[in-house]
């Protein structure tokens, strides 16, 4: 209910305001992990650096570094708070907080993932029909293919499957992508499809005397 859903959003906020206290902690008190703090924030300023300059050359982005640059305020910029470390790399002449996280998100992250057409920049925003399903993570598809794409998006996403299983087989290319599903997920999601196709095939069992045909008492 409502109650509950409140509270479990109150703890989660909870929970990630201690956890970045945790890291700015660990940062001020320990000498290498400022070090890795700081060589990382280096690392993702200087690629979407690089992405940046492909984009205002017109030519094609990758999109690794903005894919994984921590979003401001998200789950990974709250446990380590390095999106303002980040940001002002980028922006270094922009003095106030509040406004270099903004840039960093509306002029670095958002055109760099809609140049690069990374999913995840579409979904949220709903923008079904702009999704590369070709670019989709495989985790992101066994959670969200039939209840998400299959719901919002079913032609699309049904023609997407279709035409990757049929380029597979004829070994055109390589299927979706499925190198980040662990093997006991492909094996669960196999098993339900089993179970499921069995169960349409033999239909509901036929109970005789309250108890289903065939079973041992």
């Amino acid at each position: 209910d409502q109650a509950y859903a409140a509270a479990a959003k109150a703890r989660a906020k909870q929970e990630r305001a201690a956890a970045a206290g945790v890291a700015a902690l660990r940062v001020a008190e320990d000498e290498r992990v400022q070090r890795l703090f700081q060589a990382v924030a280096a690392i993702f300023a200087q690629g979407l650096q690089q992405e940046l300059g492909k984009a205002a050359a017109g030519k094609a982005v990758g999109g690794l570094y903005a894919k994984w640059a921590p979003t401001p305020g998200h789950l990974h910029d709250a446990a380590t708070l390095i999106a303002d470390a980040i940001a002002q790399r980028l922006f270094p002449s922009e003095e106030d907080e509040v406004q270099r996280r903004r840039r960093y998100r509306k002029e670095v992250l958002n055109p760099l993932r809609e140049a690069a057409r990374i999913p995840e920049h579409f979904l949220g925003k709903g923008e079904w029909g702009s999704v590369a399903y070709a670019n989709l993570p495989s985790r992101c598809r066994l959670l969200y293919g039939a209840s998400v794409f299959g719901k919002h998006d079913r032609e699309r996403y049904r023609a997407y499957l279709l035409q990757a299983a049929t380029d597979a087989v004829l070994g055109k290319r390589k299927g979706p992508k499925a190198t980040t599903i662990l093997p006991h997920e492909l094996t669960k999601k196999a098993e339900l499809r089993i179970c499921t196709a069995a169960s349409m095939r033999l239909g509901p069992p036929a109970f005789v005397g309250g108890r289903a045909a065939g079973a041992r008492r």
